[in-house]
């Protein structure tokens, strides 16, 4: 715990500083150096609230020390300046209690480190396990590991960023590294999965474009393999599609005011106009980037994005190895680099 003034070594401070500054503003009311004293007084002033600032517990405590330094009648001081000691006592109290419950915290969290069964070291064969005792002196001095500083550096900067909306780059790399491997691997970006998560875009732009066989098949199931879990699963997706499709549909008319009836939306997506096939891919490829856009900016609502926000496995191995030459350059303490080693 940092060092503090006791409230008394401030509270004499403050009065030697509203002294001075009684007698000095007083003298210089009636001498041609008035201005100059003044600006003198005004620094003691600030003197003392540098100390009260610097030594109290708490800024947000330091009104009546304020109000003790700037109230002018002797009578009215001595009782401010009793009251200042008062919040200084017991805002030093408060923070020795709070010192106090995380040293304890601090010792139960080794106390339990010590006692697990984890990996604390490298041991030849044949050496003794280590000891209690042993294993906590391990577990304290990780405390100033780089590996550890790191991650709570990061828990740090994490914090500090709060609610803001903005995504770091860090983020935004590993969203991208994620977009790559789901784009080549799984059925994330397959037409079946992006249908059931923008069901009105996809109609729009490939599904109502499909021939009818393309449609048979994107919508067949493997009944060798389909259980009846399954097929329930199959029917509640389906569902789903239909119901979310009806919703963005009604948003799209309350948006642009459409006067066309029900009737004549279905017929206009029966008779769908011709396409060349370079039209559809152009469509298709809108469609694609358009989803793409959507993982990246974190608008798919059932995506976990902090498995990839806040995994390191998705950092790239350029990004890798840049952030392994930088801990490098910046290490400077010895057992850093034993560690690296």
């Amino acid at each position: 715990m940092a060092a503090r003034m006791s409230s008394k070594t401030i509270v004499d401070a403050i009065c030697r500083s509203r002294k001075q500054l009684v007698s000095v503003v007083n003298y210089g009311t009636s001498s041609a150096h008035g201005t100059e004293l003044d600006v003198i007084a005004r620094g003691w002033l600030y003197d003392s609230l540098w100390i009260a600032t610097r030594s109290a517990p708490d800024d947000a405590k330091l009104g009546s020390i304020a109000a003790a330094v700037e109230e002018v009648g002797d009578e009215a001081m001595e009782t401010n300046v009793a009251n200042a000691e008062s919040t200084i006592d017991g805002a030093t109290a408060e923070s020795e209690v709070v010192d106090d419950v995380a040293a304890e915290q601090r010792r139960q969290i080794l106390d339990t480190v010590a006692a697990s069964e984890g990996f604390f070291k490298h041991q030849q064969r044949g050496e003794p396990d280590l000891s209690y005792e042993e294993k906590r002196e391990i577990a304290e001095k990780t405390r100033v590991d780089y590996e550890v500083d790191f991650h709570v550096t990061e828990i740090e900067r994490r914090s500090r960023r709060g609610s803001s909306r903005a995504l770091s780059v860090q983020t935004k790399n590993r969203r991208y590294e994620a977009l790559e491997r789901l784009k080549t691997g799984g059925e994330y970006f397959s037409d079946k999965e992006m249908r059931r998560r923008n069901p009105l875009l996809f109609e729009q732009m490939i599904g109502r474009y499909m021939t009818e066989k393309e449609k048979l098949d994107l919508d067949k199931m493997d009944f060798s393999t389909l259980t009846f879990s399954g097929l329930l699963m199959e029917h509640i997706d389906r569902n789903e599609v239909t119901s979310l499709r009806r919703q963005q549909q009604d948003l799209e008319e309350a948006t642009f005011e459409e006067s066309d009836s029900d009737s004549e939306e279905e017929e206009c997506e029966d008779d769908a106009p011709h396409v060349s096939a370079t039209e559809k891919r152009l469509l298709r490829n809108e469609f694609m980037n358009t989803m793409y856009e959507s993982f990246l900016s974190g608008k798919d609502k059932d995506y976990d994005y902090d498995s990839v926000d806040n995994n390191a496995d998705f950092d790239s191995l350029q990004t890798r190895q840049h952030d392994e030459e930088e801990k490098y350059f910046d290490a400077e303490e010895p057992e850093i680099l034993d560690t690296v080693a």
